[in-house]
């Protein structure tokens, strides 16, 4: 029963699902003792070492096949200061970012107004000469009753066609 427990796999007979999760109804923290001191910002955490040490703190050697117990306390100062530095240098660099982009993004964005009606302006007489060209194409189809439609003028085709010779028989 004590490994079901340690798993999590014990269900007590009289627990249903009404009365809440199983960690609740048995009044433990689903890490069970590792959980022990999470009121004081302690989580221990369990680890095996790939080689022998000698502790420095006690003197004493720590073997390979042994399991130890540590403790890490978030608010620890060898433990905020590792990371913390690693914090500092993201927040250097996102501000740093922040800035480029603010900055680029202003210069590019600084008169959006002109930069709107400039784009408005190129792309009527785009539709204007697109139209202008399909409605030329139209009446062509309609002149000659074409059954097909008429694609665009293309260099390709100007070369192509001065590239014809008509000889008579």
């Amino acid at each position: 029963m004590a490994e079901r427990k340690s798993v999590n796999k014990y269900y007590p007979p009289d627990w249903d699902p009404s009365k809440g999760s199983i960690n609740k109804y048995v009044g433990q923290h689903p890490l069970r003792d590792r959980a022990r001191k999470l009121d004081q910002g302690i989580l221990i955490i369990r680890f095996e070492m790939p080689f022998n040490i000698w502790c420095g703190g006690c003197n004493e050697m720590i073997a390979t096949d042994s399991e130890d117990v540590k403790r890490r306390k978030m608010d620890d100062t060898i433990y905020s200061l590792e990371h913390k530095i690693n914090e500092k240098q993201k927040a250097a660099l996102a501000n740093q970012r922040i800035a480029n982009l603010s900055a680029l993004s202003s210069s590019r964005y600084m008169d959006y107004g002109a930069k709107n009606a400039q784009l408005r302006r190129i792309f009527r007489t785009e539709k204007q000469a697109s139209k202008k060209l399909t409605d030329e194409n139209k009446a062509l189809q309609k002149k000659y009753s074409l059954g097909f439609t008429i694609d665009e003028l293309k260099p390709s085709d100007i070369i192509s066609s001065q590239l014809v010779e008509f000889k008579s028989i």
